[in-house]
């Protein structure tokens, strides 16, 4: 067990993070950074979330809004412990894609 949790911590440490040129670069299964803009309705103000890490999961293409900064794309993204968040690509701030040593 104590083997697996090493192999699991490495290949964490194997992960480096580049900031995405583009939100049309986004492709399903990409791991992926991000941080959302949200509402705290009491104060009556938003705030930026803390930075979140999920896999994109789909991809839809509004075909009338191609290129246009990721407006008309949405996305839904699954977190580690299943949660999902399912938006407008451009909702997404920070974003930054996972690659692998010796990939991308």
């Amino acid at each position: 067990a104590a083997a697996a949790a090493a192999a699991a911590a490495a290949a964490v440490a194997e992960v480096s993070w580049a900031p995405l040129a583009s939100l049309e670069a986004l492709s399903e299964g990409d791991k992926i950074r991000y941080r959302l803009l949200l509402v705290d309705a009491w104060r009556g103000r938003q705030k930026r979330s803390s930075l979140r890490e999920a896999i994109v999961t789909r991809l839809q293409h509004d075909a009338q809004s191609q290129g246009d900064g990721g407006r008309g794309l949405q996305v839904v993204l699954r977190q580690a412990d299943g949660a999902m968040d399912c938006l407008e690509a451009s909702r997404l701030l920070d974003v930054s894609v996972a690659s692998r040593a010796g990939s991308r």
